[in-house]
């Protein structure tokens, strides 16, 4: 899993967690928090083309 494809899932765990069981949305912030920090790391890594159009095409 790249870094786009973390971020991308992080946000679809969040979307998710909205109008959950609190206790089941609790755990997916925090499936989703670790995707986010995944993300994150790889955002620095960025290091050619390929990689920077799909951090643009999945933060657009």
């Amino acid at each position: 899993m790249n870094g786009p494809a973390h971020y991308k899932k992080a946000e679809d765990l969040l979307e998710r967690s909205r109008g959950e069981d609190p206790e089941w949305a609790r755990l997916l912030v925090a499936q989703a928090q670790v995707h986010a920090t995944l993300a994150d790391t790889a955002s620095n890594t960025v290091n050619d083309r390929e990689e920077f159009t799909a951090w643009r095409e999945v933060t657009q």
